[in-house]
């Protein structure tokens, strides 16, 4: 969305779950790049669309591929309203 639309609630669940996951592998917590992550994912059709997208944008952070994989599952559950 635009600038200053307020998350959707699929976005919201999303980035929370991509928040937890950035500190189980990471270490780190943050919401922003969390949210980044959401937003560069939430368009792509696989995981390795995704993994490109994170290593053009998000290239300094060396992702594990295990940790791009469960940002894609994390990302599919909350569209479908998984929690």
């Amino acid at each position: 969305g635009a600038m200053g639309d307020l998350p959707s609630a699929f976005e919201e669940k999303a980035i929370e779950k991509v928040d937890d996951l950035l500190e189980s592998y990471m270490g780190i917590r943050d919401t922003e790049l969390a949210a980044t992550m959401v937003e560069l994912g939430k368009d792509k059709r696989n995981p390795d669309e995704l993994a490109e997208a994170l290593d053009e944008r998000l290239g300094d952070f060396a992702f594990p591929d295990e940790f791009v994989f469960d940002v894609w599952g994390a990302i599919g559950d909350a569209k479908v309203g998984r929690y």
